[in-house]
């Protein structure tokens, strides 16, 4: 039977799995927030999981062509029997393409998902006449 002790004996498990897996940025480690990223002809559409965050406590920012999602939780900290997600500060920083219209970026949060929409300038196409 699969139980918490077993799953960490796994070879390789703790390296890329546990919990409290931090990813190292510039010699720091930080945690990071978990992100699914949806690619089409006119829009870029990222989805962010922030669950137990209010609206209030999430920070989005535009510097430089980079897209920066902070957290920073408020209020007293709660103590769980069993917690497998945590609400500390997170950060994650996604590269804007310069094919981005940076004034329509739209961002919504419901249900602990964050989701910004990027659309993208159209594309021109010119007609090549084939001699």
């Amino acid at each position: 039977m699969w139980n918490k002790t077993s799953c960490y004996s796994r070879p390789g498990y703790n390296r890329f799995y546990r919990p409290d897996f931090q990813f190292k940025t510039g010699g720091q480690m930080v945690d990071s927030i978990p992100a699914n990223i949806q690619k089409n002809s006119g829009e870029i559409i990222l989805a962010l999981s922030l669950p137990s965050y209010d609206k209030s406590e999430i920070s989005v920012k535009l510097e430089d062509q980079e897209l920066t999602v902070s957290t920073n939780p408020q209020g007293e900290p709660v103590s769980y029997t069993h917690q497998e997600f945590k609400k500390a500060k997170l950060k994650r920083v996604f590269r804007v393409p310069s094919s981005v219209i940076q004034e329509s970026i739209e961002a919504k949060f419901e249900n602990g998902i964050l989701t910004i929409i990027l659309r993208k300038k159209p594309v021109e196409q010119s007609n090549i006449n084939i001699l």
